[in-house]
């Protein structure tokens, strides 16, 4: 199951909540001599000084999974719904989050 149609629907949805995220992959080896996949959401804010984006780093993680509940969960509170608790180890990592504005 591939999660990146979801994650990009994530990211365009947050767009018209005038919400810029973007998100990007990197791939690193790891100690077993494989490649892992690494993937980062940064959110986009215009500097009017400078005019232009500055990218700002919300969360990087190696698991697609976690990635696409981190965009659901901006989802959720770009439409001020309770967050989802359907995943017990995702609300685990979710409380280590500092509050997003």
């Amino acid at each position: 199951m591939n999660l990146m149609p979801t994650c990009r629907k994530l990211i365009k949805a947050l767009r018209t909540k005038d919400l810029r995220y973007t998100m990007s992959t990197k791939q690193f080896y790891g100690r077993e001599g494989e490649p892992h996949n690494y993937y980062t959401i940064s959110k986009a804010e215009w500097d009017e000084d400078k005019h232009k984006y500055n990218h700002y780093e919300c969360y990087s993680t190696t698991s697609l999974i976690r990635a696409t509940l981190y965009l659901r969960d901006l989802w959720y509170k770009a439409n001020k719904w309770e967050l989802p608790t359907d995943q017990p180890l995702w609300n685990s990592i979710r409380a280590s989050f500092k509050e997003e504005n």
